[in-house]
């Protein structure tokens, strides 16, 4: 199995975030159990919300890989609302984790992802989405947002 570059990125994020969390278990704020809780909530949420969208994709035959063309523009589940579900999974996970630590290397490791991938992958992608479906894409692009 070859993993792409967003998904190597989100793994290294929770390495990362685990990491430096256990090394520097000093959190920014008093850790409660609503911390906790509210952080497992945003992880599981992450969890579905990328199933969900995984299943829409594969349900529609077109390519999970983040730098492959695909074979028609889906509007509908979870890219109802976002035109970046998986993504948004990713940070939701990324995010809870960084949540749970609470520690200034997780909240920075979770912006950094934050940041590549809207600044760097995103746009890379959505040129593809805009050459392959113009007409499409553009009514798409503009109805739905990026992230939520």
């Amino acid at each position: 199995m070859k993993f792409h570059l967003p998904y190597k990125l989100l793994l290294l994020s929770i390495l990362l975030s685990f990491l430096f969390g256990y090394m520097y278990r000093k959190p920014i704020s008093v850790s409660s159990p609503l911390n906790i809780y509210a952080s497992a909530i945003i992880v599981v949420i992450g969890i579905v919300l990328g199933f969900w969208t995984k299943r829409t994709i594969l349900s529609r035959k077109t390519t999970l890989v983040p730098s492959g063309m695909p074979s028609i523009l889906i509007t509908s589940g979870p890219f109802t609302f976002s035109r970046n579900p998986m993504y948004l999974s990713y940070f939701m996970i990324v995010s809870g984790i960084a949540l749970y630590f609470q520690t200034i290397f997780s909240l920075i490791i979770s912006l950094a992802y934050l940041f590549y991938i809207n600044f760097k992958i995103i746009p890379l992608e959505e040129q593809n989405l805009f050459s392959k479906f113009p007409q499409e894409y553009q009514k798409y692009y503009q109805k739905v947002r990026r992230w939520i």
